[in-house]
């Protein structure tokens, strides 16, 4: 439970919660990319987000784990008076456990393997 009651997300507001969203989002974002970079998918191709986005295909990947990752991380963490850092530390710590890249991996493997399977 988060003491803001109801929470608007702004990715440029100071209060611990966006910050803590917006850093872990863009560690999430690092992610999609290294895995579209491995698997030489263009990260501008589109799915999800849109033909206009810069980067959309990273945005479509990173939400295979923002919202099981991020989004409780960054809440429990502004809860907990965490610092910067140790969001950081919490976040890169999740990922790691959790294996999310790796995930990505599977998911974006299977999605080619889908589509390959319907040719």
């Amino acid at each position: 439970m988060t003491k803001w009651g109801e929470f608007v997300r702004d990715p440029k507001g100071n209060d611990p919660a966006n910050q803590f969203l917006t850093q872990g989002n863009y560690l999430a974002y690092g992610q999609a990319a290294t895995c579209l970079w491995c698997l030489g998918i263009p990260h501008g191709f589109a799915v999800m987000h849109g033909k206009t986005r810069r980067g959309a295909l990273v945005f479509d990947i990173a939400d295979v784990c923002k919202d099981a990752t991020v989004l409780p991380l960054a809440f429990a963490a502004a809860s907990e008076g965490f610092t910067a850092r140790e969001f950081r530390e919490s976040i890169i710590n999740a990922f790691t456990e959790h294996q999310t890249l790796e995930q990505m991996f599977v998911v974006v493997k299977g999605i080619i393997a889908e589509v390959n399977s319907l040719q």
